[in-house]
């Protein structure tokens, strides 16, 4: 039996659980591990969904790294290393490399979010942004150094949902994980019955990508609520519909936070499906909504302009890219009149581009890795 160990830098949730088919690895007679790192790099770190597996050991410091690593028969061992490959965690993949651990990363989200220009990341970019960019720069540089200097590369095998990387011993070509779940998703009933536009919701400003990788701490909640709920009620009353909201897996809201509408969890694709348009800011999950060929209303706020630039220019981008307005819901003046037209080119250009290959648009996921694993 082939044991697989995860090394994650986040405690493990019901959706990494289901995206990294940890189940399927079990009934396929693989023995696996879940080594919870999270505490060592974030001490404290709290999410919602926290799962309590058998199989899951807490680590707390290097050296309990380095312990783990001796107690196990590393040739009979896959490890998927689930941490960010960059300087600060160079002593983590130096060690794997010394313990000949073979290691595989899964890139499931490969360029879900359209890249933005140098340029563009520069314009929006305040001294903060850009000292913080020129300090990556020079520590990707002595990565890079440190790597050759020490011999080794951080990975063995890379399994991406990029179709623009081209397929190699080394490298294995797999969807994107909101495609593969929409051409998964058949004859399921309808969660919603009336008529509907859905609100992908993105978890802003409180993602904890924003708090700890960016260091942003959230502000202006209630006022962002407010005007999240005032456009709502204006689509409801302009388009005949309800607007229900498509929770983020990470967030945690009280029951009145949408002013009553539907909050759900964990269905986004569902709710996509079934819906008359969406609305959303810079969300990944605009995959859906080229996979269903749903209207897509893009939406801003002043504090995305003024506080979360990156974000910002997300949104602006993709308003260029399938050539839809993006609108300010901060202005009462900024409102859609129609839902946007669908450009079928465009979202066939997203789809080869972003989410799917010709080698893989047929193939699941789920099998291309098991299939790879068993055969290592």
């Amino acid at each position: 039996m082939k044991k697989i160990i995860f090394i994650g830098h986040e405690p493990l949730t019901v959706r990494t659980r289901q995206i990294f088919f940890l189940e399927s690895f079990i009934k396929n007679n693989f023995e696996i591990e879940y080594w919870d790192l999270s505490n060592y790099f974030y001490k404290g770190l709290k999410l919602t969904d926290i799962v309590d597996e058998k199989y899951i050991k807490k680590i707390h410091k290097f050296e309990e790294l380095v312990k783990e690593l001796e107690c196990i028969e590393i040739s009979k061992t896959i490890f998927i290393i689930e941490i960010y490959n960059i300087w600060k965690n160079r002593k983590i993949f130096k060690l794997l490399k010394k313990n000949a651990c073979y290691s595989v990363h899964i890139e499931m989200y490969a360029t879900a979010i359209l890249p933005l220009s140098k340029k563009e990341k520069f314009k929006n970019a305040n001294i903060a942004v850009l000292s913080s960019a020129l300090i990556n720069k020079i520590k990707n540089t002595l990565y890079k150094l440190y790597q050759k200097l020490h011999n080794f590369k951080p990975y063995d095998l890379s399994i991406t949902s990029n179709p623009n990387t081209a397929r190699t011993e080394s490298v294995v070509q797999v969807n994107h994980i909101d495609f593969e779940r929409a051409l998964l998703l058949k004859d399921t009933d309808k969660i919603v019955q009336e008529k509907y536009i859905v609100f992908i919701d993105d978890y802003f400003p409180k993602h904890p990508d924003i708090v700890t990788v960016y260091g942003i701490k959230p502000i202006g909640i209630d006022k962002y609520r407010n005007e999240l709920v005032t456009f709502f009620e204006r689509v409801e009353m302009k388009f005949g519909v309800i607007v229900v909201i498509a929770s983020h897996p990470k967030s945690r809201y009280d029951s009145e936070f949408y002013k009553g509408r539907r909050v759900i969890k964990y269905l986004t694709c569902e709710l996509v499906r079934d819906s008359e348009a969406i609305i959303m800011h810079s969300s990944a999950a605009i995959s859906f909504a080229t996979v269903y060929k749903k209207p897509i209303i893009l939406t801003y706020t002043n504090l995305h302009q003024k506080r979360y630039k990156f974000l910002y220019s997300i949104v602006k981008h993709y308003s260029e890219y399938f050539n839809i307005p993006a609108h300010n819901i901060s202005s009462e003046t900024d409102f859609p009149n129609n839902l946007p037209q669908i450009d079928q080119k465009n979202y066939n250009l997203y789809k080869y581009t972003y989410l799917t290959s010709l080698y893989s648009e047929d193939k699941k996921t789920e099998d291309i890795i098991l299939e790879t694993f068993k055969n290592l």
